[in-house]
This record gives C-alpha cells, structure tokens and sequence, in this order.
C-alpha cells in the first residue's frame, strides 16, 4: 500500500513465536520493508534531510528501525521496521518529514527475514 493512502486499506500481519530448543527462542516475525519514492527533485529531498535523519534516529532509540538507507540510485530509500502490523508501520511512516512534507511516498511490503545476516533477528524493545 502507498503511504500517503490514495485508497483501500492495509490487511492485519502476525507474528509468532518458534522455540527449536528448550533453552532458547528464536524471535520469528515479519518486518516491514519501507520502500520510498521521491516525489520531488533531490535537491528538495535533501534539503530535509538532516530532519529526516533525526526522525530515523528517534526511531532506532525506539527499538523500531532495524536499519535505513538510500537507494542507489537515489530515488527513494528503505527502512525496515520492527512493527507489529503494516497500520502499525504506516502510522509511523506518516511521521517521516519527507511524507509530511510531500517529498516522498513509501510502499509497505511484509517480510519474513529467514536467511543471511537477519535469519536469526532478535527484537531489541520489549
């Protein structure tokens, strides 16, 4: 779903809890990925993006962002945040200075991190 919403609405996700072994647990759920679109020129975008950056760092205090950045080309980004639904996400998104300001649009894409470096991710926050 695009973020600022142009219509429909975003569906529930879930999440769950696996224990392989007795003595530990493994955190499996989905992250949402974030992905923007700049709706304006860069020099535009850039010109919010010290506050953009201090929205994603409040953020990641939080123990909501699992990690952000650019797209290369730069005509967009992705954040990926540690939510507990895609409303969750979007209400969060809709806070990005980029959004409130028109510079950028994001999609929510739902995703189970099973392999690589996130396989075995574990939420920060309680």
């Amino acid at each position: 779903m695009v973020w600022p919403p142009t219509g429909g609405h975003a569906g529930p996700a879930g999440r769950r809890t696996i224990a392989p072994s007795p003595d530990r647990r493994i955190y499996d759920q989905i992250v949402y990925l974030m992905i923007s679109k700049y709706l304006k020129p860069l020099a535009e975008v850039d010109a919010a993006r010290e506050d953009h950056l201090t929205y994603l760092a409040g953020l990641e205090e939080r123990g909501l962002s699992v990690t952000a950045g650019r797209q290369e080309p730069a005509v967009g980004g992705i954040i990926l945040l540690d939510v507990d639904t895609e409303a969750e996400a979007h209400e969060l998104i809709a806070q990005d200075p980029y959004v409130q300001r028109g510079l950028a649009e994001y999609t929510a894409t739902g995703w189970h991190p099973t392999r690589g470096a996130l396989a075995g991710y574990q939420r920060t926050r309680s």
